[in-house]
């Protein structure tokens, strides 16, 4: 289960630098002054994310100050809702090996039918540092809905929100190998809860720009109680091999690339055949503009039941 695609099991185009969410930097902002990000998510169960989000960002002594907004629509099990978020983020450098970062923000999630809401303070804090020059730790923990993870409400029909604290580390022995792992906590607010561990070994074909990336992912993901109005796998392990490259083809357009076959199985099903694929562009548009485009797809299986997500993003930067 990847962090922010938790429903695919298998692994995460993780290494893919250029797409469109390498825009929306520190807890919602972005590189630039202004930034616009348009998303579109659905799956074969039926879940439905469109999301539109704005936002300022501006240097500070030492790090980033920003703002955002965002509005979605959202449909899970042919019930439809509407959510709002407001977040302020920053960044500071602490020295030239540390760095916190974090969000505080609100936001409401409602049934269009006017059946059930819930309004939520959300917040995320970050700190990250290198141990050395080829060692990289971070912690981070963060309160927020769970639609952007696929779950909109509970077994009771009641909105979700969850908490999740993570732990990482980053290992780079050599120019073209890195290794990475990380762990993972969640509490949900109908009173699961979830473990998720992953690792993975990666190679670089070619590590400087313009690079390519191939390596091996394993991971874990285990709930606390099954539910029947999200998935909840027991003792989920799986294992994939991950191929990423990012190439440019002119001095105004970048391309990226990343493919993942691999296997997963659960507690009390069968063997499921995964893969995962994206294809990324960035486009200089101007000077001070630029226009990144995404989309990907995912399969893997659910319940011994066939499963897949696609996706669509679009975002557009300006640097004043």
């Amino acid at each position: 289960m990847t962090i922010r695609t938790p429903l695919f099991v298998g692994t995460s185009i993780g290494l893919a630098l250029t797409s469109p969410a390498a825009f929306a930097g520190g807890d919602g902002g972005s590189n630039d002054d202004w930034f616009s990000q348009f998303d579109n998510v659905n799956t074969s169960e039926g879940f439905k994310r469109h999301t539109v989000e704005l936002g300022y960002a501006t240097e500070m002594p030492g790090g980033r100050l920003g703002v955002k907004a965002s509005q979605h629509n959202l449909k899970e099990r042919d019930i439809r809702y509407k959510a709002s978020e407001a977040k302020v983020w920053g960044r500071k450098d602490l020295n030239e090996r540390v760095f916190i970062e974090g969000g505080l923000g609100v936001g409401k999630v409602k049934a269009n039918d006017g059946s059930r809401s819930k309004n939520l303070t959300t917040y995320r804090g970050r700190v990250e540092g290198k141990l050395s020059d080829k060692v990289t730790v971070g912690l981070e923990h963060e309160k927020d809905f769970a639609f952007r993870d696929g779950m909109v409400a509970d077994d009771n029909n009641d909105i979700l929100t969850q908490t999740r604290t993570r732990a990482d580390i980053k290992y780079r022995p050599s120019k073209r190998v890195r290794l990475e792992a990380n762990t993972e906590r969640r509490r949900l607010s109908d009173g699961n809860r979830a473990r998720q561990s992953k690792a993975g070994a990666y190679y670089g074909i070619s590590p400087d720009w313009p690079w390519v990336w191939t390596g091996v992912e394993v991971e874990h993901l285990d709930y606390a109680q099954e539910k029947t109005n999200y998935w909840t796998p027991k003792n989920n392990r799986s294992a994939a091999v991950v191929l990423d490259a990012s190439f440019p083809v002119n001095e105004k357009l970048e391309l990226s690339s990343g493919l993942s076959v691999g296997r997963s199985r659960a507690a009390g099903t069968s063997t499921s055949n995964d893969y995962g694929v994206s294809l990324g562009a960035n486009y200089k548009i101007s000077k001070n503009a630029k226009l990144a485009l995404d989309a990907h797809r995912y399969k893997s299986n659910q319940n011994d039941s066939r499963w897949h997500e696609n996706g669509v993003t679009v975002g557009v930067t300006f640097d004043f």
